[in-house]
């Protein structure tokens, strides 16, 4: 007759399991057996939870991820949104062939883009803005903010030959500026583009 060994409960110092599943991942379960939690799959992580046993996820969730000894990452996220424009403060009469934006943010950077194309610029006078943007800027405003060079068509002003952006402090709204060779920035007026002005630009800014 052959051998067979006793199974040891958890209180004898065993598991009470006669066999483990393979790959599995065995949970404490007081004086009970352990628990097997099920294989992950590929791409997954064992995410925590409070009171219960952990899970294995592909999209998991964290408040803060902290690299080093630098500040903790507390906040990702990404979308889109609706850039708008302005010219002297007021979007009245103002319509778009063509209105995106996008953005993601990571910790206190926001990336954004901006696409726009006009089909008429109403008949406000004064200088172009653009609001909406989805996170507002830091108590520093412009001195943390970049654009990349951008395509821009419907705009003409002698000497200039740039576009971009300068953000106010804790805002949502940049104005848009022009430069050139020799040429001090400034504002980008009603006056100097078309009904069919179109700008295409990227940037990045700091926020609080």
């Amino acid at each position: 007759m052959a051998y067979k060994p006793k199974v040891l409960t958890v209180a004898d110092g065993g598991t009470g399991l006669s066999t483990l599943t393979a790959h599995t991942i065995q949970l404490g379960n007081g004086t009970s057996s352990p628990t097997q939690l099920s294989v992950g799959a590929t791409g997954t992580v064992l995410q925590g939870s409070t009171g219960a046993d952990p899970v294995f996820t592909a999209t998991p969730t964290l408040t803060s991820l902290t690299l080093g000894s630098g500040a903790a990452l507390s906040t990702y996220q990404t979308g889109t949104w609706s850039p708008n424009l302005q010219v002297g403060g007021s979007s009245t009469g103002i319509t778009y062939a063509t209105q995106a934006g996008g953005y993601t943010q990571i910790g206190n950077v926001v990336i954004f883009w901006i696409n726009v194309s006009l089909s008429s610029k109403g008949a406000n006078s004064g200088n172009l803005t653009i609001s909406n943007f989805p996170v507002s800027t830091s108590t520093n405003g412009g001195n943390n903010s970049s654009c990349s060079s951008c395509f821009f068509s419907g705009f003409t002003n002698s000497g200039y030959s740039t576009i971009g952006l300068w953000f106010a402090a804790s805002s949502a709204v940049a104005s848009i500026l022009c430069s050139g060779s020799g040429q001090a920035a400034a504002n980008v007026t009603a006056s100097l583009i078309t009904n069919n002005f179109q700008f295409i630009l990227s940037g990045s800014y700091i926020v609080d």
